[in-house]
């Protein structure tokens, strides 16, 4: 888990997030050869019951199980793209 503790699996149906450098290097080659790289902005599509995630990436849908969605970190932000609502200037 990420210090403030959120990752993939932790987000709700619509969130966006920021993600987070893994701290295991070969999480962080298996996700960039699915196209999500350090950084990239996601937002979550579909929840399943195993825990996994359905994200978007740009124009992409890629599906992440629950056991990778849990060690995926992530930065929460407002509606992909945009600051939280009250973080906002």
């Amino acid at each position: 888990m990420t210090p403030a503790g959120a990752t993939l699996h932790s987000l709700a149906l619509h969130d966006s997030a920021r993600l987070m450098p893994p701290s295991e290097p070969s999480l962080r080659h298996a996700l960039a050869r699915l196209g999500l790289r350090v950084g990239a902005l996601v937002r979550v599509v579909q929840r399943t019951p195993g825990g996994g995630r359905v994200v978007s990436c740009g124009d992409v849908r890629i599906a992440i199980d629950g056991p990778t969605a849990r060690l995926v970190g992530v930065t929460l932000i407002g509606d992909y793209g945009s600051p939280p609502r009250g973080d906002a200037p």
